[in-house]
């Protein structure tokens, strides 16, 4: 089994303190990460509502020199959609200066993110209705 399948099982049984050492131990014995098991913790964390550990990792990620790309992206807007726009904003700006493609899906979350913390759900209800996005 691979530290991937281990941290990926791990996270989804909700263990996400035990699934934080493995990744730890593979990091401290110099193993590399690539960006799927960057990817996966991030997930894990996000989904669970520890997306300030999720950002650290995020961060993490980046001074290794391992480039975030779509998913890594989608995760943690999905993971901040509780309504941190300052958060969600900088995830945002970084993604469109890495020169990620926009698909419809991002910019609706994101789009979902600033009404829900702003306190408008209608307002991005009706429009997501005109723009025909369901």
């Amino acid at each position: 089994m691979t530290h991937s399948s281990l941290i990926d099982g791990l996270c989804r049984d909700k263990k996400l303190d035990v699934a934080l050492d493995i990744w730890n131990r593979v990091l401290n014995k110099g193993f590399s990460v690539d960006i799927i098991v960057h990817n996966i913790l991030i997930h894990g964390l996000c989904s669970f509502g520890r997306t300030e550990k999720a950002l650290h990792i995020y961060l993490e990620m980046k001074h290794k020199d391992c480039s975030p790309n779509l998913v890594t992206y989608n995760t943690l807007m999905d993971g901040l959609e509780v309504g941190n726009c300052e958060k969600a904003a900088g995830i945002w700006d970084e993604m469109l200066q890495a020169g990620l493609q926009l698909i419809s899906f991002l910019i609706r979350l994101y789009l979902k993110v600033f009404a829900l913390a702003i306190g408008r759900l209608r307002l991005w209800s009706n429009w997501m209705m005109l723009c025909g996005v369901e």
